[in-house]
């Protein structure tokens, strides 16, 4: 293994045996493990916020479809209508005022 000048490798490091080590190493551990807890919550908020957002492109999508079916249902009530008018129109030709009200034809 080749190491730089000033560098410390690994095995050469030595550790003191004092009671406050390991209190600092599991300060130093439960410190990381909280960075890691927030980074871990803050991109689960941005996850939420984001399939929200796009919940609200679906319901967009829908809205728009939906607006697009109303105005059809719409223009074919108005053709329904014309055509029933049409229709009666078409009956009653022909037919005396008195009798488009019996329904009788004209002699």
């Amino acid at each position: 293994m080749t190491v730089s000048r000033g560098a410390v490798s690994p095995a050469s490091r030595t550790f003191r045996r004092s009671s406050s080590h390991p209190v600092r190493l599991c300060r130093h551990f439960v410190s990381h493990l909280q960075v890691i807890n927030d980074i871990a919550n803050e991109l689960e908020s941005k996850l939420v916020t984001s399939m929200e957002n796009r919940s609200l492109l679906l319901m967009f999508t829908i809205e728009k479809s939906l607006v697009y079916y109303v105005n059809a249902i719409s223009a074919n009530g108005r053709v329904i209508e014309r055509l029933k008018t049409n229709a009666r129109n078409a009956q009653t030709e022909g037919l005396t005022p008195e009798a488009r009200v019996r329904g009788r034809p004209r002699h």
